[in-house]
């Protein structure tokens, strides 16, 4: 009987952490991680403990013919069994549980990681034109910093900069709107 009220204590508290929260934000992939592994292996362990109480039961119900008073123990040893398949069940809800916890953990580094790449995106666009202008300027003494015609430099990286935004807004534009078509036309399907 400890056994069944410690495991049920190990998984309350579980759920209670999983439940006492305002936001999933506060959930890192490691302590999810961990849990689950954590989880998992209460799930065997309760598992095994009620396989063995049932062999137990059954053994005992063998045994309830040949002596009168293995019928109590065979009405407790069913008790415990319900216990450990009650255990079970609520250790598969909270697996269920971590199981979904993990895919939003998952897809919530996703989106960071997706945001890290925008700039990224968004200082190639800048630097690259800037890059190449310069270097087609590199080949001339005339265009270098401090000559006369350095000023060349600015009037053609500033449209080029501004050319490169417009055509990488315009294909995420682009690629919004066929997203939007598509779903639109699967819509009335």
């Amino acid at each position: 009987m400890l056994l069944i009220e410690y495991n049920k204590f190990l998984l309350y508290h579980i759920g209670w952490k999983l439940s006492r929260r305002d936001s999933i934000e506060i959930f890192n992939s490691v302590w999810v991680e961990q849990t689950w592994s954590d989880l998992n292996s209460f799930h065997q362990r309760i598992q095994t403990h009620h396989q063995n109480i049932a062999m137990l039961t059954a053994d005992l119900e063998l045994k309830k013919s040949i002596a009168i008073g293995w019928i109590r123990t065979t009405e407790d040893f069913a008790h415990i069994e319900d216990q450990f398949l009650s255990l079970r069940q609520k250790a598969e809800n909270l697996l269920d549980a971590f199981t979904g916890l993990a895919g939003m953990v998952g897809n919530r580094q996703s989106l960071d990681e997706a945001r890290s790449v925008g700039i990224l995106t968004v200082l190639g666009v800048t630097f690259v034109p800037l890059s190449l202008v310069a270097s087609l300027f590199s080949m001339s003494d005339e265009y270098r910093p401090g000559a006369g015609d350095f000023w060349v430099y600015f009037a053609v990286s500033i449209p080029f900069v501004a050319l490169m935004f417009a055509l990488a807004f315009l294909s995420m534009y682009w690629r919004k709107l066929r997203r939007q078509l598509k779903g639109t036309s699967e819509g009335k399907k």
